[in-house]
């Protein structure tokens, strides 16, 4: 097997640049591969396809008027959409919170309240009434999208819509009207911790972070163009 020349890993700066890169390289490569239960299949995405659904998130998000800094939070189980909520809000320069899909209603209200968050995306409905029932008061929230229901409404003065009505409204954003992406600097996430011992703490992380643990990775690992891998931890 030959061995690949990792050292353009030492090129980027912030996630976003990642993406950048592959897309250039391998548009038509396989870039997720996920399971579809109602169909009993594997599903694949190309990184062409993934860099398109992202594009969409972005724009959605600048609809919304987010601004460089701003939380967005994601309560999903492993899934493409909570990979393309993720890397849309980071290269929009947004930072993601993940929450636990298996967190109760309570702690991922107050991670909601603790971060500031302003969007937040999940499931269903049911998953929003309960954190909402909590009656934590999610001053800065403005928006929830669910992705496996449509409905529209509102619950106090927070809008909630099924996540193609959401996306909708990003239709009419140029892409050269995106915001700049993020410096190395700048918070690719907030990752609170369990709260074993006392209220969830968030974590903030860089983008230089990240990147660096990436690039400590490829001098240990002889990581191959054509390798699979299987994520089964959660994504938060």
């Amino acid at each position: 097997m030959t061995v690949c020349d990792h050292s353009f890993v030492f090129d980027f700066k912030t996630i976003p640049e990642m993406l950048e890169h592959t897309l250039a390289c391998w548009p038509t490569r396989e870039a997720y591969r996920s399971f579809d239960y109602a169909e009993n299949a594997w599903v694949s995405m190309t990184w062409q396809q993934y860099a398109d659904q992202v594009r969409r998130w972005r724009r959605a998000f600048h609809a919304m008027g987010l601004k460089q800094g701003d939380r967005v939070s994601m309560l999903l189980t492993n899934c493409v959409d909570a990979l393309t909520f993720d890397m849309a809000a980071l290269c929009n320069g947004l930072v993601p919170v993940p929450l636990h899909a298996i967190d109760t209603a309570g702690s991922s209200a107050y991670i909601l309240k603790d971060s500031n968050s302003r969007f937040l995306v999940t499931t269903t409905r049911a998953r929003w009434n309960a954190i909402f029932a909590t009656g934590e008061d999610l001053c800065d929230l403005e928006q929830v999208v669910f992705t496996n229901e449509v409905e529209t409404g509102e619950s106090g003065h927070i809008q909630y819509c099924g996540v193609e009505d959401w996306l909708a409204q990003g239709n009419d954003i140029r892409d050269e009207d995106l915001p700049e992406g993020p410096g190395e600097n700048d918070l690719s996430g907030l990752v609170y911790t369990s709260g074993t011992t006392g209220r969830p703490k968030g974590v903030m992380l860089t983008h230089k972070a990240i990147v660096t643990n990436v690039q400590q990775i490829s001098e240990v690992l002889d990581l191959q163009e054509d390798d699979i891998y299987l994520s089964f931890l959660p994504l938060s």
